[in-house]
């Protein structure tokens, strides 16, 4: 069995399609207040932004994904023109995913912003400070 480029485009394209349809109905229930003012259009243009731009920096599992979109909603989309080491990390060749997220949070509770506490769950799943 032969499987085209063309099937391997539609699986991949229907796979994120899926995962983006959870991941805002779950966002929609678990953080209502961040899109209070965004109707569902809007939602979910914003997120399929912020998945793409999980994509352009190489993080695209979904777990890592959708703690890079929680980031957002605790930093804001314009995180890298607001924070230096925003970009600097996200942007680091030599990075996998995993390292990417556990430095934006050091950097983030080394700045104190408040929220993280309920976006971080990268110690509850993979152990360790």
């Amino acid at each position: 069995m032969i499987i085209s480029h063309a099937q391997i485009l539609h699986f991949s394209q229907t796979t994120k399609r899926n995962y983006q349809d959870r991941l805002m109905n779950w966002l929609l229930q678990e953080y209502p207040e961040c899109f209070k003012e965004m109707n569902s259009s809007d939602t979910y243009s914003w997120l399929t932004k912020t998945i793409n731009k999980a994509l352009e920096y190489g993080i695209d599992c979904e777990f890592e994904t959708t703690q890079l979109v929680l980031i957002y909603l605790l930093l804001g989309t314009n995180a890298s023109k607001q924070h230096s080491w925003f970009e600097a990390t996200l942007s680091n060749p030599e990075l996998h995913a995993t390292g990417k997220l556990r430095i934006l949070f050091d950097h983030i509770k080394k700045e104190g912003i408040p929220g993280i506490e309920r976006i971080n769950w990268m110690t509850e799943v993979l152990g360790e400070e």
